[in-house]
């Protein structure tokens, strides 16, 4: 994994080669620490070897060209920082003999050069964690695993992701399906009665064709249809409500105790990179999005969906003409709400971060009010705080400003569709039956009502697209807690051992990166 790193993020080798290695163990002595100095004097980017023996500082480069300094108590090592360019010197009776430079991504790397030399020159023992290659490899993508969630967790796969919490729950998801699936069925019955109704029941009696006691009979057949269907209806909604709005308060739960448990695993140094505010709301706010588009978003989509299938089958075999009239455009419309969709879930994950930065400000400034008060700092506050919820409000301007310009687009489109179907079914409710081109008027009842049934579907996509881009930025800012790792590895063992007495500490030495030691041989 580490080779992959270095030869997708990083043009530096992922170690030293074995003709490298040879050459210094066999001139020098076994290797304690290496790293590169990606800069040359005039600052074009190289591959120089800084490597460390115990009793030589050697800077070798690609071009096999050595400086092999002794490490003594007349080797000084001095540090000169900058904003983009480091140099590293080294000097010998106060003279230069050598320097490097690097880059920033480079300073973990040399701040141990610097310490190892240091302790080496002064005649101490310096003992690693680990391996030269390994703890080389560990400095240098140490800055990528900052971002490392970024690189894990694919946005194209947090949906699916996002649905592998529902396994557990696969019983009531599926009766939760099974009641969308059986409430869409039936609601498309409605229309199809009323057009039977037009044309067998009310039309004949109209034009005298046949009496009305004859045919009572069917039209009450026809209304208690309507009836029965209006009734499973809602019967069949109230099963898919039920289940899903359970399925998604549990995948909720189940999120926020995955994420708190991890968190209880992180290092100090993740507690120190993440504002307080911003771990909070993916705890609490990120994960009550998700409930809403599991109890929501992925049956009203599904249901929509089919809607639009069923929907399509039944205006074409009504009419032919005006059903493929009315569903060639569909893909269209689907295809330009995916691709605002697109663009809706950059804009939901910019808020998303502004909303962390809003409420870490309150975090911070609530928690820490006595300070706050004994500075006399409530000014400076009060303009931060409004300066972050400017900056909060201003990100959902843009979120409101492209879906207020996107909907009346779509919308406009549906009615264009809608008002050709009427234009070309004019001429031909008004035309004989022996023209050949002739639509009865039931039929065509029945196809406005399935018609204005056509809407709501794609409507019900486009809003719980936003609804998904709204659920899956949310669940993109959990899944990069949730796939950023520790620093520190557990043993994985279980000590457990009767406590008594006192507490005693020997000898206690801490390093915060496994070579410079903040703690030394602390007894208490």
């Amino acid at each position: 994994m580490s080779n992959i790193y270095f030869k997708k993020y990083l043009s530096q080798p992922p170690c030293l080669s074995m003709e490298e290695r040879k050459y210094i163990e066999t001139e020098f002595g076994q290797i304690l620490f290496y790293g590169v100095s990606d800069l040359d004097e005039k600052f074009n980017l190289v591959n120089r070897w800084v490597i460390i023996t115990e009793a030589m500082l050697i800077i070798l480069d690609d071009k096999v060209s050595k400086i092999s300094i002794p490490i003594n108590k007349n080797l000084v090592l001095t540090e000169n920082n900058g904003s983009v360019v480091n140099i590293l010197s080294m000097k010998v009776d106060s003279k230069v003999v050598a320097s490097v430079f690097y880059t920033q991504r480079q300073n973990i790397v040399f701040a141990q050069v610097k310490y190892i030399v240091e302790e080496l020159a002064r005649g101490n023992k310096v003992r690693l964690k680990s391996d030269s290659d390994k703890i080389y490899q560990e400095n240098t993508l140490a800055p990528l695993k900052k971002v490392q969630s970024g690189e894990k967790t694919n946005k194209d796969k947090v949906v699916m992701r996002l649905l592998s919490y529902l396994k557990p729950y696969r019983n009531d998801l599926l009766l939760g399906g099974i009641g969308a699936l059986l409430s869409t069925l039936v609601s498309l019955l409605p229309a199809f009665f009323s057009g039977r109704l037009v044309d067998e029941v009310i039309n004949p009696i109209q034009n005298g064709q046949i009496e009305t006691d004859s045919v009572m009979q069917i039209a009450w057949v026809f209304i208690a249809g309507l009836g029965l269907s209006y009734f499973l209806r809602e019967l069949f909604m109230w099963i898919r409500l039920k289940k899903m709005s359970i399925i998604g308060e549990n995948v909720a739960r189940d999120l926020r105790e995955q994420l708190f448990s991890h968190l209880q695993k992180m290092d100090m140094e993740f507690y120190a990179s993440k504002q307080t505010g911003s771990i909070i709301s993916r705890v609490s706010s990120d994960t009550d999005r998700i409930w809403d588009f599991v109890a929501f978003g992925i049956v009203e989509v599904s249901i929509a969906t089919i809607t639009l299938i069923c929907l399509s089958g039944v205006l074409i075999a009504l009419d032919p003409v005006l059903g493929i009239v009315m569903t060639i455009p569909v893909p269209i419309f689907i295809l330009a709400i995916y691709k605002h969709g697109q663009v809706m879930q950059s804009l939901f994950l910019k808020v998303w971060r502004k909303w962390s930065e809003l409420t870490s400000t309150l975090s911070d400034s609530v928690t820490g009010i006595q300070v706050i008060k004994s500075f006399n700092q409530e000014e400076k506050e009060i303009m931060k705080f409004n300066t972050c919820n400017e900056n909060t409000v201003n990100e959902f301007y843009n979120i409101h400003k492209s879906w207020t310009s996107f909907w009346p687009k779509l919308m406009g489109g549906i009615h264009f569709v809608m008002l050709s179907v009427w234009i070309l079914a004019i001429p031909r409710l008004t035309s004989s039956e022996e023209s050949g081109f002739y639509l009865s008027a039931g039929t065509f009842v029945s196809f406005l009502l399935y018609m204005t049934m056509f809407s709501a579907p794609i409507e019900t996509i486009g809003q719980m697209a936003r609804m998904l881009n709204r659920a899956t930025s949310s669940a993109f800012r959990i899944f990069e807690i949730l796939d950023t790792e520790s620093s520190i590895e557990e043993s994985g063992g279980q000590y457990k051992q009767e406590i008594s007495g006192e507490i005693e500490f020997q000898d206690v030495i801490f390093s915060y990166d496994g070579v410079r030691k903040v703690l030394k041989g602390i007894n208490f």
